[in-house]
């Protein structure tokens, strides 16, 4: 590993997986902020604009400070849309709301207790 959302950088590799993760959890909270409140197929659309923007706004700032791309600018540009969609993805499913009720008097209580008791040593 040697980059850093894609990009080569050439530092040790405690820095590269921190810059890494730090710059994912950015990442993730502005998509955050952008697609909470679309649908799933919309919300992929948006979060691939949105890395877009991103990845531009990480082209300038690595140009800006004079790095150097190795490899082919392809894996940064992979790297970002893979990442949106994922990220996309993960932050929708774990946004499902509680089920609601249809119809009066429907039970839409979890199906696992709230508390659930241990076994006895009978029931092992």
């Amino acid at each position: 590993m040697n980059a850093i959302m894609g990009r080569d950088i050439q530092t040790s590799f405690a820095a590269l997986l921190l810059g890494h993760f730090a710059v994912a959890l950015l990442y993730a909270v502005l998509l955050g902020t952008v697609v909470y409140r679309f649908r799933l197929l919309p919300a992929l659309g948006i979060g691939l604009a949105v890395g877009a923007v991103l990845y531009f706004c990480n082209f300038a700032i690595f140009n800006a400070l004079g790095g150097v791309m190795q490899t082919g600018e392809a894996r940064a540009v992979t790297t970002h849309a893979v990442f949106m969609l994922f990220a996309t993805l993960v932050y929708k499913a774990a946004g499902v709301p509680r089920p609601r009720a249809t119809k009066l008097g429907e039970d839409v209580a979890p199906s696992a207790p709230a508390d659930p008791q241990p076994l006895d040593a009978s029931e092992r």
